[in-house]
């Protein structure tokens, strides 16, 4: 038999794992009421706190995936460095797939600067 506080934390976890997933918040509440019985502001702590979990969630993946973007533009950016101080200049294929490589980590990059900075996410952060 599982204490009251164990009940809590599991349901705290289950909400958590719910908004993580990117349920709505009125789907939650609604399962919260109809599956669980809380209600009211006990219901609205949960969301709440989940909500700052997933924020925090969403924080460490765009760090994660800025870090892993940085690589390719560090990548594209030397190869065009040494290209401009060997004074040589190849146009073809290989040059286009690094300098793309580039451009998308860039995009890469600033979306999850942008999810850095909210914390706001669609979907899933998993």
């Amino acid at each position: 038999m599982k204490s009251p506080e164990e009940k809590a934390e599991i349901l705290r976890q289950q909400v958590n794992s719910k908004i993580r997933w990117g349920a709505r918040d009125q789907e939650v509440l609604d399962w919260l009421a109809e599956k669980q019985g809380v209600t009211g502001d006990e219901a609205d702590e949960l969301l709440a706190s989940a909500h700052l979990a997933r924020r925090a969630a969403v924080r460490t993946k765009a760090i994660i995936m800025m870090a892993t973007s940085a690589l390719g533009i560090l990548l594209a950016g030397a190869y065009v460095s040494l290209q401009v101080f060997a004074g040589v200049f190849v146009i073809g294929w290989g040059s286009m797939v690094i300098l793309g490589i580039g451009f998308a980590s860039a995009g890469i990059f600033f979306r999850n600067l942008w999810r850095l900075l909210t914390g706001q996410m669609l979907g899933s952060v998993d």
